[in-house]
């Protein structure tokens, strides 16, 4: 069986948020040299080093790089909420790395893949693996449990919950609701996850059947990425509805439409944060596998 080494190899940590310092202790333990921009204050404590001054400055000469799970935004900005100024991941900060280098990521667009192969650097996503998806899928279910208690004048319990989608989000967070006595109701599109739904104890609906119980509902959460708070639901909005958006970027919600409405939606991204040593955990295990993986090719060397 080949072991992994990775002693005395260069890694980098962009952006995100505190999952990423339980990244950085797996790789100091490793053997790894870490270098950082827009993560964490923290990784000064950990790694003994100050923050790069950017992006390219901390990738060069890595052979592992490791970006945010969240999705990338339009405009290509790494999630870095503490950072104070844009962090990317760009054509001209890989050219500061070496050919053959890997980058850990949740998921990367078209153009940043075609930039990627171009200079003969490996992305490797694992936003979508199963056992990545159902972890943090449990933080982000606590989250929109404890933004709804928060945010309502009820209890949870025997209130009418909505949850739009039954993926692994959808499947820990109709399940966390129903454990707090709520009365789940879930929606979606095909008859396999609405069986499983009604198995659980949900009540079920299908798509097209959202809107006529949409004014029973004391708390609304989506999962699905599409427009799904949009203008028609947010003008028939009760006062005491909570709206609790868990989509990555973009989100699910009309925002002008919100914001011209009085509507509030809570955008709850990034939530598998709130649990930093356990989903920085899980990462970095599934990391591990993929740069393990690479090293049997003969890719990292």
């Amino acid at each position: 069986m080949v072991e992994l080494d990775l002693a005395g190899l260069r890694a980098a940590i962009l952006g995100g948020d505190r999952r990423k310092l339980e990244i950085a202790r797996k790789l100091l333990s490793e053997g790894c040299e870490v270098r950082y921009f827009g993560a964490p204050p923290e990784l000064s404590e950990i790694t003994g080093a100050s923050m790069s001054a950017s992006s390219a400055e901390a990738v060069t000469g890595a052979k592992l790089v490791f970006c945010p799970m969240p999705r990338i935004a339009e405009n290509g900005d790494l999630y870095a909420p503490f950072s104070s100024s844009p962090v990317r991941l760009d054509p001209e900060a890989m050219d500061k790395m070496d050919s053959g280098s890997i980058v850990i990521m949740g998921w990367a667009p078209p153009e940043m893949h075609a930039a990627a192969e171009a200079r003969g650097i490996h992305i490797e996503e694992i936003g979508q693996e199963e056992e990545c998806a159902i972890f943090n899928s449990i933080p982000t279910a606590e989250g929109a449990l404890r933004c709804a208690i928060e945010h309502t004048d009820e209890t949870v319990h025997n209130a009418n919950v909505l949850v739009g989608g039954f993926g692994r989000v959808g499947e820990t967070t109709a399940h966390t609701f129903l454990a707090m006595g709520a009365r789940v109701f879930v929606a979606a599109r095909r008859l396999a996850p609405l069986a499983r739904a009604q198995e659980m104890g949900c009540s079920v609906l299908g798509w097209d059947e959202i809107d006529g119980h949409w004014d029973e509902m004391l708390i609304a959460l989506n999962t699905v990425p599409q427009v799904f708070f949009n203008r028609d639901r947010l003008s028939r909005a009760k006062p005491e509805c909570v709206y609790i958006d868990l989509v990555s970027p973009p989100g699910s919600a009309d925002r002008t439409a919100a914001d011209e409405l009085g509507v509030q939606v809570h955008w709850l991204r990034g939530q598998a944060a709130t649990a930093p040593r356990f989903t920085g955990r899980n990462q970095w295990n599934l990391s591990r596998e993929r740069i393990l993986a690479r090293f049997q090719k003969g890719d990292l060397s």
